[in-house]
């Protein structure tokens, strides 16, 4: 089964960038799929700690 998926463009600050493609080179992973991991932790703690929105 895939996911569907669409292209989202966001503007980060340069020490976000690089901190997120440090996590990637070191994971040997992509920088979005870094990216989608972070937000889905992000979304998970937040859903979690029973905040809306």
């Amino acid at each position: 089964m895939t996911t569907q998926k669409r292209q989202t463009s966001i503007y980060l600050p340069d020490p976000m960038r690089e901190a997120i493609q440090a996590i990637a080179d070191r994971e040997q992973r992509s920088f979005t799929f870094v990216v989608e991991m972070l937000l889905r932790e992000a979304l998970e703690a937040r859903e979690a700690s029973g905040k809306k929105g």
